[in-house]
């Protein structure tokens, strides 16, 4: 639904939930995927605020 609308950060949002959701469920190979791609679309979009937040577990 957000890809249809073009709510970029909404995707990255939701990408980045997602991989939460992977790392809780020890899947680090999918929670990695998701986190990368929503990296990739805020370098895209320069979203400066998701590029400055630290990623989980950091901090």
């Amino acid at each position: 639904m957000r890809k249809q609308l073009g709510d970029q950060r909404g995707i990255i949002s939701s990408l980045l939930e997602l991989g939460l959701i992977y790392e809780s469920m020890d899947d680090t190979e999918m929670a990695l995927q998701k986190m990368r791609l929503a990296d990739s679309i805020a370098r895209q979009i320069n979203d400066r605020v998701t590029l400055a937040e630290p990623g989980p577990g950091y901090g």
